[in-house]
């Protein structure tokens, strides 16, 4: 089963819903670029690339890389995020990102008959593989 979504989709709803205003692009067959403007006059652009490193059935492993300073910033804000979060959802080990999508609550049922496969990134779209348990 493939599920494909929209680099536009994920920037709309990332604005409506959090207030963020990012683009998303393809950085190589594993990779997005992600970038943040900020949008005030003489405050660069943050961009960071985020790297799909490994799929598991219900896990995601991501790593990110981006210049020093938007780096040491990414290292205290990552922790505040994922407090908000409900735990064992993500664990992060240095620059590589672990999210459990087992412990998000509204994949919990959905991971009871499906499994993630992999995923893969388009010029326009991430498409998620999944199969039937």
């Amino acid at each position: 089963m493939k599920l494909t979504i929209t680099y536009k989709e994920i920037t709309t709803t990332l604005k409506d819903k959090a207030k963020v205003n990012l683009s998303i692009s393809k950085y190589d067959e594993r990779s997005l670029k992600v970038v943040y403007a900020a949008g005030i006059p003489f405050v660069p652009d943050i961009d960071i690339v985020l790297t799909i490193v490994s799929v598991y059935p219900n896990k995601l492993e991501l790593a990110y890389s981006c210049g020093p300073l938007v780096g040491k910033a990414v290292e205290k804000l990552l922790p505040k995020l994922t407090e908000r979060l409900p735990g064992g959802v993500v664990n992060i080990n240095g620059k590589n990102v672990m999210i459990n999508l087992a412990e998000v609550e509204q994949l919990e049922k959905v991971l009871k008959f499906l499994s993630l496969s992999d995923i893969v990134v388009n010029d326009n779209a991430i498409e998620v593989l999944l199969e039937v348990k």
